[in-house]
């Protein structure tokens, strides 16, 4: 993993603007990764930014993040264009630029959430701080981007 991570870091460079956010993608025999770099992040407003949709297991995912007050929101959107229900486990993390093992997260991996019509969002409108966002001990910001990694165990069958 932390390998992973320090190649993404790598990657961050080449990526330049949220269009083209997906920095790689990563599928294992648990799960899948998806790393996104969002960039102008000293610029984000309240309206939600995405990266582009990707499909895996025959669901639709992007990563959305926009600014509530003084927090960065962050989000996981699943759709299955088949409009039924499926469960995901899944997991946001802020990757560090200054020590790619260094991550910020809110969710528990092994607690799976309901994902439906209604429901299609995994994440937190106060994800992390934009005071801790921007403390430079802590490495997220770079360039005034971030790195993001979804980690997603998705049930669609479920």
């Amino acid at each position: 993993v932390n390998l992973i991570l320090a190649a993404l870091v790598k990657l961050s460079k080449k990526v330049t603007s949220v269009e083209e956010s997906i920095a790689s993608l990563e599928k294992t025999a648990d799960a899948t990764v998806v790393r996104v770099m969002f960039t102008g992040i000293s610029k984000l407003a309240d309206k939600h930014v995405y990266s582009r949709t990707i499909k895996r297991d025959g669901i639709d995912w992007r990563v959305g993040t926009f600014r509530n007050n003084n927090n960065l929101a962050l989000y996981l959107d699943g759709r299955n264009p088949t409009g039924s229900s499926f469960s995901a486990c899944t997991q946001l993390q802020l990757i560090s630029y200054a020590d790619a093992s260094f991550v910020h997260t809110k969710e528990d991996l092994s607690v799976p959430k309901m994902f439906t019509d209604k429901i299609s969002r995994s994440g937190s409108k106060q994800f992390i701080s934009f005071t801790d966002l921007y403390d430079e001990k802590k490495g997220f910001v770079k360039d005034d981007s971030i790195l993001v990694a979804a980690v997603i165990k998705a049930y669609p069958g479920q």
